[in-house]
């Protein structure tokens, strides 16, 4: 009798902390987000004021985008749509770089992949 008592004691606590942390989560703004995608950018490659507002307002479009893909009937369009965004900020931002910041920030990507894979775990 104890056990199934125990179970469902921690089942309910289980889903009251589920719950709550739910309502409590706090999604960042469209605009938040874009000016946190930018400043880390920024920190990769020197950025102009020009480019850094430019870059803003593709960032804006880009979560303005992947939000209401989030919203789309299916799985499946609901990446199509994510890739689209991508493909879309993307595309603006190798408008806007010029070649030599084009190459910082694939130094600086490369290098971030390196630390990564030094520090993972290799399974055979």
């Amino acid at each position: 009798m104890k056990k199934p008592m125990l179970v469902v004691s921690t089942l309910l606590i289980l889903l009251f902390t589920t719950v709550t942390y739910a309502v409590n989560e706090k999604k960042e703004t469209v605009k938040e987000r874009s000016k946190e995608m930018v400043t880390k950018l920024g920190a990769d490659v020197v950025l102009s004021d020009s480019q850094r507002v430019a870059l803003e307002t593709a960032a804006v479009t880009y979560f303005t985008m992947r939000d209401s893909a989030e919203n789309q009937s299916t799985t499946l369009d609901e990446i199509v749509k994510k890739k689209d965004a991508y493909a879309v900020y993307q595309t603006l931002l190798d408008s806007l770089l010029t070649n030599e910041q084009k190459e910082q920030l694939q130094e600086k990507n490369k290098e971030r992949d390196e630390s990564q894979s030094s520090h993972s775990v290799k399974v055979q």
